[in-house]
């Protein structure tokens, strides 16, 4: 069983991680789209969880904003406040409430492009896991690291979804709680 704090949301993290890119290259850019969400949430339910924060309220739950996420982030850490970071988280949730809420939105259907889903969310990732602030034995424990572990074996596809078009992968898959700043890839002209 899952502990509830932040190596059990890492946990989680990873898994929906793993979904995200693994339904993208299956041809599910909106399931795709959700699993992005949910990871960045998860992520974000670990570093704060980490920083004391408890998950109850306006942050618990499934389908929270990240934007909201993030602003409580960034009082344990400046590099939250960030126009690239913000940009992302915005632009993810967005594209999160324009799925899940269709009616609500009034604005032009997302495109679901690889720059406006996949990428942002490996740069959150990237700037987000390794933020987390757990002992160095929880990393090569966790789904990201057996996925890649598993690279050799007959079904390499987990590791191969991770690897694919990826630039951000030997930062997210960190054997220590770090803060790193990830090159961010540009944002389509929607989301800018």
């Amino acid at each position: 069983m899952r502990t509830r704090g932040p190596e059990g949301w890492l946990e989680y993290g990873d898994e929906a991680y793993l979904a995200t890119r693994l339904l993208w290259f299956t041809g599910f850019p909106v399931e795709s789209a959700l699993a992005a969400h949910r990871a960045l949430e998860r992520y974000f339910k670990a570093y704060l969880t980490a920083s004391g924060v408890r998950m109850e309220g306006e942050l618990g739950g499934w389908g929270r904003n990240i934007d909201t996420m993030r602003s409580v982030a960034s009082a344990f850490d400046d590099a939250f406040r960030g126009e690239e970071v913000r940009a992302r988280a915005r632009a993810v949730q967005r594209l999160f409430k324009t799925l899940r809420e269709p009616e609500t939105d009034g604005g032009p259907a997302p495109e679901l492009c690889w720059s406006g889903v996949v990428a942002p969310a490996d740069d959150l990732v990237a700037f987000l896991r390794p933020r987390v602030r757990v002992d160095d034995d929880v990393w090569p424990r966790l789904p990201l690291a057996r996925a890649v572990a598993d690279e050799g074996r007959p079904n390499p596809f987990r590791a191969r979804a991770l690897r694919e078009h990826n630039p951000q992968l030997q930062v997210i898959l960190c054997s220590r709680s770090n803060e790193p700043t990830p090159a961010f890839r540009p944002l389509p002209d929607r989301d800018a």
